[in-house]
């Protein structure tokens, strides 16, 4: 066994530049669908991130059933909507509830929404108050020139002082309500109204399902915060519409096409091999060996590209490492029946040899 490695790297070394070709040919038919794959989940990644920072797992929870009557529920309690953030699979949960308006004593020709919010609202909008601070909206924020820390007094509702502000940075559907808004942060027990649910990854249809029970058996409708137009598609459906399974599949017969080739050219070297008495295995096994060998360097090729660092995070890396695994299984797989049929049949030597003069 080592008499035919021995061999086989000799045959490597004693042709460079043909052993050059077959590691770079090998490298790009399976570093580029690798390197296509990694891309994909990386943007795929980027998108979710971008979606869910927007407020794609975001439901808004409201009371169902008839909108009047005796026992009826017309608004959920911030208590009961705050404790659900202590579910496993929910992020934040908290209470949103309309207030009138809010009249600003530095701009008291206009009027600016007023929302009574839980304190567990502000992690759904992706804030916190700290203390006794108001929150304003991003857009209210800029039309009254309005920074972090900055001091507001109102005209209306009526307060003794100033507050110190807190600005709400604007992020798409999840802040929409509130960007031309004053929020004004209560008590659990004191504030009631549409619930807004942020799960690790679950959709409005899910949560309907148990948001229910969670809030004390109540009926309830949930709605998604954000619309999937808006948010564009869906990354798990997107994946699978956009992956190339021919590519995977092609590439690396590519390299076995061309891998024949080589071995069709070198039809006289393979000859002599098997007249001075190598059999037809142990000529394959040489091949082998010769493959082997250009798949080694072709994956310290890719390995280095990936080292780099251009293939994107940990499971935008183990995407490109599983597309080019299965490269090689496929090439590895292809190339030993192939090797077998190019190498010549026993009594077939000589007329291998005349041919390849």
């Amino acid at each position: 066994m080592s008499h035919t490695v021995d061999d086989g790297l000799g045959n490597l070394l004693a042709t460079p530049w043909r052993f050059l070709a077959v590691v770079v040919l090998i490298a790009v038919t399976v570093g580029w669908p690798a390197y296509r794959e990694a891309n994909l989940v990386r943007s795929l990644q980027d998108l979710k991130r971008a979606q869910v920072a927007e407020g794609r797992f975001v439901a808004v929870v409201v009371p169902g059933g008839p909108a009047a009557g005796p026992g009826v529920v017309r608004a959920i309690s911030g208590a009961a909507c705050d404790a659900l953030a202590d579910y496993p699979g929910i992020r934040a949960a908290g209470v949103a509830s309309p207030a009138g308006s809010a009249v600003i004593a530095t701009a008291p020709s206009g009027g600016y929404a007023l929302w009574h919010v839980s304190p567990g609202m502000l992690r759904v909008l992706g804030t916190s108050s700290l203390g006794e601070r108001v929150l304003v909206g991003s857009v209210a924020a800029q039309e009254l020139g309005l920074r972090d820390g900055d001091r507001i007094a109102f005209r209306q509702p009526a307060s003794p002082g100033s507050s110190p502000v807190t600005v709400v940075a604007a992020s798409g559907p999840r802040t929409a309500a509130v960007d031309r808004a004053i929020l004004a942060v209560s008590p659990p027990a004191a504030v009631a109204g549409d619930c807004f649910v942020e799960t690790d990854g679950i959709g409005a249809n899910s949560v309907a399902e148990f948001a229910g029970a969670l809030l004390g058996g109540l009926d309830v409708n949930v709605l998604p915060l954000a619309s999937q137009n808006h948010l564009g598609p869906d990354p798990v459906s997107a994946y699978a519409s956009q992956q190339m399974a021919f590519l995977s599949l092609t590439a690396p017969l590519l390299a076995i096409l061309a891998w024949c080739l080589l071995l069709r050219s070198r039809r006289s070297e393979i000859t002599l091999a098997r007249i001075a008495g190598a059999s037809r295995t142990v000529a394959c096994a040489y091949l082998m060996v010769e493959f082997a060998g250009c798949c080694a360097l072709a994956t310290a090729v890719v390995a280095a590209a990936v080292a780099a660092g251009g293939w994107g995070d940990g499971l935008a890396t183990s995407a490109g490492i599983a597309a080019a695994t299965q490269g090689y299984a496929i090439m590895l797989a292809a190339a030993v029946p192939v090797t077998f049929l190019c190498t010549v049949r026993k009594g077939g030597e000589l007329q291998a040899l005349r041919g390849a003069e």
